[in-house]
Order: C-alpha cells, then sequence, then structure tokens
C-alpha cells in the first residue's frame, strides 16, 4: 500500500516538474516584439501548422483548409512527411513544407505570410511550434487558448470538451469573419493509384463490396479474431456481399484468409481509393473514419470508452461527425468488449 501510494507521489511530481520545465521554456522564447497586428485582407498567404498531426488529424484539418480556399486565400501547410501526402496533390493547397526535425527551421523558405494558424492548445511541442513561428514571423499568429504568450497576435477562446474537434476549425473562420463557410473535407486521390485500386476492383465479384479495417494505431481499439468472424459469418449469408481487408502487411497477417480478401494496400492513398469504391466500411480506426466522411460513406465505427485532456471524450471529439455513420461504443475500454452480436445488430439496421 506504502508504494503505492510513493508510485502516486511521484508520478504527481514529474507531471508537475515537466510543467515547470514547459513554463521555463516558453517563458524563454516569448521573448519577442511583435508588430501591431495587421488587418485581415481580402487575399492572404496563410500559412498552417500541422506538425505532429496524424492521417486522420490532417483529414480533419482539410476541412479547414477547403473553407479558406474557398475565399481565395494561398494556402501552405507546414506537416511532416507522414502527413504531407494529404495535402501535396491538393489543388486547394499552393505549397507544402515539410518539417521533420529543429535543424529544418534553417531551411524555412524566405517568404511573407499574412498570417499563421495554429489550431493547438499548448502542450509538450509548444517550445518547437514557438521557433516555427519565429523563423516563419508572419505578419498575425493566431492560436487557440494561448492569450499569456505574446508570439499569438490572437488567441481564441474555445472550451468545448463535449463538440466535435471541427467546431475548433470553424472557430477560427468565425474569427476570420466568415460566420457560413463551406465546410467540407478533401483528399486528392493521384490518377495512377485510383487505376492501381481500380485493376484490384475488377477482379471481384459484382454486388457489394464491404471494407474491413479491423486495427488501429492503439490496441485497445482493435477488433477482436471473433468480432471479425461474427461480422464475415453473417455477411456470407449473401453472395452479393464481398468482403475486403485493409491494413499493414503484419497487421493483415493475424486475418484468417477464408473470411474475405486482403487488399494490402502499398500506401494510405490506395486504400483511399478502395474505400471511395466501398458500399459499407467497418472501422475502429479515427484515420479511416475521417476518410469516410469525405466520400459520405455508409459507415459502422468502433470506439472505446476514451477521455483526455480536460474532459475531452474521444468518441465525441474524434467522432464521426455524419449522417450516414453507425457509431457503437464499447461498454469498457476496449474495442473488442463490443460483442458480435451488437454489430451484426448495426449490420441489419444498415441493410446488410
Amino acid at each position: 500500500m506504502a508504494f503505492k501510494k510513493l508510485r502516486h507521489l511521484n508520478r504527481k511530481k514529474n507531471i508537475f516538474l515537466k510543467k515547470v520545465k514547459l513554463d521555463a521554456q516558453l517563458l524563454f522564447l516569448d521573448k519577442i516584439k511583435r508588430r501591431e497586428p495587421a488587418p485581415f485582407s481580402e487575399k492572404m498567404n496563410i500559412v498552417m501548422l500541422c506538425n505532429a498531426f496524424g492521417i486522420g488529424d490532417a483529414i480533419v484539418m482539410s476541412g479547414l483548409v477547403n473553407a479558406l480556399h474557398q475565399q481565395g486565400h494561398n494556402i501552405t501547410m507546414l506537416c511532416e512527411k507522414r502527413t504531407a501526402f494529404i495535402f501535396e496533390h491538393s489543388p486547394l493547397v499552393d505549397s507544402v513544407i515539410v518539417f521533420e526535425k529543429t535543424s529544418d527551421l534553417k531551411k524555412m523558405p524566405v517568404k511573407s505570410y499574412d498570417l499563421l494558424i495554429d489550431i493547438n492548445d499548448k502542450n509538450h511541442l509548444s517550445p518547437l511550434r514557438f521557433k516555427i513561428i519565429k523563423a516563419l514571423n508572419p505578419k498575425i499568429a493566431l492560436t487557440l487558448n494561448q492569450k499569456k504568450y505574446k508570439i499569438y497576435d490572437i488567441s481564441i477562446d474555445y472550451h468545448q470538451p463535449h463538440n466535435h474537434t471541427s467546431w475548433r476549425h470553424r472557430a477560427v473562420l468565425n474569427t476570420l469573419g466568415y460566420t457560413d463557410p463551406v465546410w467540407q473535407y478533401a483528399l486528392t486521390i493521384p490518377a495512377e493509384i485510383e487505376a492501381t485500386t481500380a485493376q484490384f476492383l475488377s477482379t471481384l465479384s459484382p454486388g457489394k463490396l464491404v471494407v474491413i479495417n479491423p486495427y488501429s494505431t492503439e490496441q485497445a481499439r482493435d477488433m477482436s479474431p471473433a468480432q471479425l468472424a461474427g461480422i464475415t459469418t453473417y455477411l456470407a449469408k449473401d453472395a452479393q456481399n464481398t468482403v475486403v481487408y485493409i491494413g499493414t502487411p503484419a497487421q493483415l497477417e493475424k486475418i484468417d484468409n477464408a473470411s474475405g480478401i486482403k487488399f494490402s494496400s502499398p500506401s494510405f492513398l490506395h486504400a483511399a481509393a478502395l474505400i471511395k469504391a466501398a458500399d459499407l466500411v467497418i472501422s475502429p480506426d479515427t484515420s479511416v473514419v475521417h476518410l469516410c466522411k469525405v466520400y459520405n460513406k455508409n459507415l459502422i465505427c468502433l470506439y472505446n470508452n476514451k477521455v483526455y485532456g480536460q474532459g475531452y471524450q474521444n468518441n465525441i471529439v474524434w467522432g464521426p461527425d455524419y449522417d450516414k455513420a453507425t457509431q457503437i461504443l464499447s461498454p469498457g475500454k476496449r474495442v473488442d468488449q463490443i460483442t458480435s452480436e451488437t454489430l451484426v445488430a448495426a449490420l441489419e439496421t444498415s441493410g446488410y
């Protein structure tokens, strides 16, 4: 009992020390004299910070990119290589800065930015973002919930733990004066990838295509063999249904060959092209969930009950947020706690 209490106290001490260290770093980096912010103009060069974003984050960000592009602004995205492909092929984006490490600050392009958008709250990556802002030196730097820092000219107060994360982005649009913008995620798939995926699709039997993505980036959100067996046994009752699995080669190795066809996609965009053609998608992974919203796909998505930060509920903040999605919540902390009967009932409701 004493050891458990000691561990708890030690954890609290470490959290406190990390906070003190972070505050000290930001205090040092925040020594900057900002100009009087210029007024927003009708057409701006805008740079958005997307470093340390996952694929799902980047897809959600495409809604803000799309809305600002529709208003005539030039958009530059700063992101890591792992998410750059979301924006590199997009006609909505003028340029992409791939940022992997601090030394890349020396390679920043010499360009005048009217507005920098940092959609994040303060976190452990704030010191790096402060350095990026200094290197880019925008006329206006905009963020959320960081009024105390001089490096930002505008900080939007946003505390909505029960709203979808896209409302953070809409708060930015409202601040810029756009109260009723076009809001639609966007993804461009290169023609050669569409063609490669079309060749695979041509080998499938005609009928309904059901794409299943059983795995996510966290083991607690992975589907179980029993769940997959329950779903595929039910779908096999109708010969018109073709089940195709997507995932990494290592993930696909775990799946029984008899239950469906494995699509070993060379990239996320190949999987996206397959999902674009699907009649139904089943997934516990939020990147696929947000991708399905791009194409307004029939979706059954599985979520565990995860709460993070200051009471933010993952199944709401990072939920599907569109009508053709059926969201199933686990009774516990793991997706594999959802019963096969619950999944089959969702399939029946979806018309399968």
